[in-house]
């Protein structure tokens, strides 16, 4: 092995809580300050092939940046970073970004706290940080943010941790934007989901993350809502469309996006999020045995929801919604008091 070089083997303990992996036959390489530089070292063969795998890794180690010195910690955020400090960085939070009152001019910023996420050298405690801030915003309150630069500049952040190194971190900050984030950056996990496949060991867990926080984001749409925040949300339906359409009913990603858009057609009250609804069905013709009890199931939990805001009783065939839509029509409406679509 050559100096300052380091192959850390792990288990599924230590490979989430500090290296954000997932557990063995994996392995990380590491300088000797705790820098992950290889992610994910597979050693899986015989023992000669794992050497030479080693041994090219090793010829291949950056000695040079192994000497440069780590990212310090400042005093003020020892406890935010360190495991299990969500009270802690819910208190730094409230400080810097009070709900009531001013901003202190001493002492450290939001800023600060942006900046060093983006240094930290260790994953583990890159981790820490945004476990913490994950959890600390569970308690801020979105409603009736006065301070929307504040708001907006939290969920900056928060937007930034779903690409952390760690795939747990990314799908907790994910479904934290979708409790957290203004109803206006929805536009925000179709575009996250588009890159799913970056740095992440499972991409289709990253997918259904972002179907389901556009649901939530969306239920938290006002009656009152401003007309650049309802087409956010609109704008957000062929996301869900295209799930509906491309994957498999056995994919989980499908149950949420129909959960979402179940969401999206009753915050919004648009007919059209209904006809977009109902042309994502199909029915169990041509299938196996086996996924047309996937798709009868899925269908059959779509006519109860159909029947709950149309007050009409359907069956698992897609067919017979599409023509019930079809008598009905341009004269579709949506009645806010009694939550239902109907005729005018």
């Amino acid at each position: 092995m050559a100096k300052q070089y380091t192959l850390l083997r792990l288990t599924p303990g230590p490979a989430e809580a500090r290296f954000g992996i997932t557990a063995a036959p994996m392995a990380v390489i590491a300088d000797y300050r705790g820098r992950v530089t290889v992610r994910r070292v597979y050693l899986r063969d015989e023992v000669n092939a794992a050497s030479r795998r080693l041994k090219d890794l090793a010829a291949k180690f950056d000695r040079r940046a192994a000497e440069r010195p780590l990212t310090e910690i400042p005093d003020w955020a020892e406890d935010v970073v360190a495991e299990g400090g969500g009270k802690v960085m819910a208190a730094f939070l409230e400080k810097v970004h009070p709900t009531s009152g001013r901003e202190p001019r001493r002492g450290p910023k939001f800023a600060d706290l942006v900046a060093l996420y983006g240094k930290i050298d260790r994953d583990y405690e890159k981790i820490g940080l945004a476990t913490n801030y994950i959890a600390a915003l569970k308690d801020r309150r979105t409603a009736n943010r006065k301070d929307v630069k504040a708001w907006q500049a939290e969920a900056g952040l928060l937007k930034e941790m779903t690409f952390c190194v760690n795939d747990s971190v990314k799908f907790a900050a994910l479904k934290a934007c979708g409790d957290f984030l203004p109803v206006g950056e929805i536009g925000f996990f179709p575009e996250r989901a588009a890159r799913k496949a970056e740095n992440c060991l499972n991409p289709n867990v990253l997918l259904c993350r972002a179907a389901e926080a556009v649901g939530k984001t969306a239920a938290r749409l006002p009656a009152d809502a401003e007309r650049d925040d309802r087409r956010a949300v609109l704008r957000a339906v062929p996301f869900l469309a295209e799930i509906l359409t491309r994957e498999g009913r056995n994919n989980g990603a499908c149950t949420l996006a129909r959960k979402s858009l179940e969401s999206v057609a009753t915050a919004t009250g648009e007919p059209s999020v209904l006809t977009a609804y109902l042309a994502c069905f199909c029915t169990t013709e041509g299938e196996t045995e086996w996924l047309a009890k996937f798709t009868t199931r899925f269908n059959l939990a779509a006519a109860e929801w159909l029947e709950s805001v149309t007050g009409m009783k359907f069956g698992p065939d897609p067919k017979a919604w599409s023509g019930w839509l079809k008598s009905v029509g341009s004269k579709l409406t949506w009645d806010r008091k009694r939550g239902v679509f109907r005729k005018r």
